[in-house]
Order: C-alpha cells, then sequence, then structure tokens
C-alpha cells in the first residue's frame, strides 16, 4: 500500500513568528504566501504547512497515496473512512480519518 508523502499541517496564531521559528531550525519556504497567512517549509523528508486561520486544528496529511488502498486498510483493521473518496477542486482526489484519538488524518492523490 502506497500512503504518500507526509506533511504536517499546523494551525499557527502568527504566521511570521512561526516562519522565524521555523526557519531558524533549518526550514526553508517551499510554498504559499506570508500575505495569504498561509506557508509551507520543508527540509529534505518533511514538510509543515502553516496556517493563520485556515484550519481549525492540526492534521496529518499525505500527499500521493492509493487512496482506495487505504480504505480497505482502515476497513480491515476497523475504522472507516469519515469523509471521501471525493473529487477535490483542483481534480485530485482526497479522503479523511480520524485516528482513535480525534487527530485529523487527510489522503490526497
Amino acid at each position: 500500500m502506497k500512503l504518500g508523502k507526509p506533511e504536517i499541517s499546523l494551525a499557527v496564531s502568527d504566521i511570521k513568528a512561526s516562519l522565524v521559528f521555523y526557519e531558524a531550525l533549518g526550514f526553508k519556504r517551499v510554498e504559499g504566501a506570508e500575505e495569504e497567512k498561509w506557508v509551507v517549509v520543508a527540509q529534505p523528508d518533511l514538510r509543515i504547512g502553516l496556517y493563520e486561520g485556515h484550519v481549525d486544528a492540526n492534521s496529518l496529511t499525505f500527499f500521493g497515496g492509493d487512496i482506495e488502498a487505504i480504505s480497505v486498510k482502515l476497513h480491515e483493521a476497523g475504522f472507516e473512512l469519515k469523509q471521501g473518496p471525493e473529487t477535490e477542486e483542483d481534480g485530485s482526489i482526497g479522503a479523511k480519518a480520524v485516528d482513535p484519538d480525534g487527530n485529523l488524518i487527510y489522503f490526497n492523490t
């Protein structure tokens, strides 16, 4: 099963302060716009999306995975997708699950 590349999405209260913090840790800006209050920072094997006012809670996203296979594996383990799979505005396929502790896990092709 192909899970996809992980990206952590963080709800931040101050995009500028968050950028200073993560850049101090060696992350580089790779996507987004500070004036729109969202930026993705990355290191070679980790991406973190910083979102001021765009998301309600922190979440984990996997990009490029096999959503059908993921759905089957979750079902076999006694879990179900909470939303999707469905076509997103950009034409990709997305689905959402919630782990046992209530954390949002998002899958997108």
